[in-house]
């Protein structure tokens, strides 16, 4: 009788714990009737800064780009001249130099980019907003802007029989900006690494780190530039905009 007893009460128990555990599922779907989806912000601050119809209006648009875009380049962050750098190297301002040049030419690959040009160091913003990004794009008759960021990460090994040895990891984050909407179609990012060995045409092992930087960031670049290409292929034309170029 005991043990028909003791079975009895652990049964209740385990169906107890059954009964709670499904009762207390979170995020279990509300069925309750007469409760409307919510389609829109009723936070007051969120409206401050845009308004839901302005939200609404922005995601149920299509992004339409000029036949033939104008596009300036900048890289995020940079206020002042390209080459001020410490280092006094000819081949890294070389290697640099073609970096640039490689993305611009890869860009200017596409049919559907008119012109391609870095945005002068004087005209940069000194605050990289989108309002004041678009400011500067309109005053050199650019619709788009091609912005990114680039961020290097170095491994090094110092060896006392061969030569000192680097490995020097790029990431480049890129958005590309739509000056006349102000809005983003298409971003990009892109992780590139470079090994290098200090050789006797280095200066030293610290210019054969930013010259295996230098190089781990062409490579990234030219991702990004050949998937904004590979974008530009894609979007709609505006014929009001083609008809301007």
């Amino acid at each position: 009788m005991v043990r028909t007893c003791g079975g009895f009460m652990l049964m209740l128990l385990l169906a107890g714990c059954q009964s709670a555990s499904t009762s207390n599922v979170m995020y279990a779907p509300d069925e309750s009737p007469g409760r409307a989806a919510l389609t829109e912000s009723l936070f007051r601050s969120d409206q401050e800064v845009m308004t839901n119809e302005s939200i609404e209006r922005i995601l149920d648009s299509t992004v339409v780009l000029p036949a033939h875009s104008r596009i300036v380049v900048l890289r995020f962050g940079e206020t002042q001249p390209r080459y001020y750098w410490w280092w006094s190297s000819p081949e890294a301002a070389r290697l640099e130099q073609g970096t640039l040049d490689g993305l611009l030419d890869e860009l200017r690959k596409s049919p559907r980019v008119g012109s391609a040009m870095l945005l002068p160091s004087m005209l940069a913003p000194p605050s990289h907003s989108i309002p004041h990004l678009r400011q500067a794009a309109a005053r050199c008759q650019a619709d788009l802007v091609l912005l990114y960021r680039t961020s290097h990460y170095t491994y090094e090994k110092q060896r006392a029989f061969a030569a000192d040895q680097v490995r020097a990891y790029c990431v480049v984050e890129s958005v590309l900006l739509d000056v006349r909407t102000g809005v983003i179609p298409f971003t990009s990012t892109a992780v590139r690494d470079y090994t290098a060995e200090k050789t006797g045409k280095d200066i030293n092992f610290a210019e054969t780190v930013q010259l295996a930087q230098i190089n781990a960031q062409a490579e990234a670049l030219k991702k990004i530039s050949t998937e904004t290409v590979a974008f530009l292929g894609d979007v709609p034309a505006s014929p009001e905009a083609a008809g301007n170029h």
